[in-house]
């Protein structure tokens, strides 16, 4: 960890937006800021998530049509699970 003091572990929302962020930490001793110091954060889709939104955005039109044609099969097979 180098000459760090402590290590923690942030859970962001699943909708934050993509970017750079800048992360402030603040040491307080006694209700009084004795130290402070400035952290860049860079945040990226990855998983599933950036595959479905790549796709989106390089691929429109195929990503049209899978879309339509999970949409039509999803369909299809409730309606063979519900028949009467």
């Amino acid at each position: 960890m180098g000459e760090m003091l402590f290590k923690t572990a942030i859970n962001f929302p699943s909708d934050i937006p993509s970017g750079n962020y800048i992360a402030e930490i603040y040491l307080l001793s006694e209700g009084e800021i004795v130290g402070m110091q400035s952290t860049p954060i860079t945040v990226v889709k990855s998983g599933l998530d950036a595959l479905i939104y790549l796709s989106a955005h390089q691929y429109p039109a195929a990503y049209g049509v899978v879309a339509i044609v999970l949409a039509l099969g999803a369909g299809w097979l409730a309606g063979r699970l519900f028949q009467r």
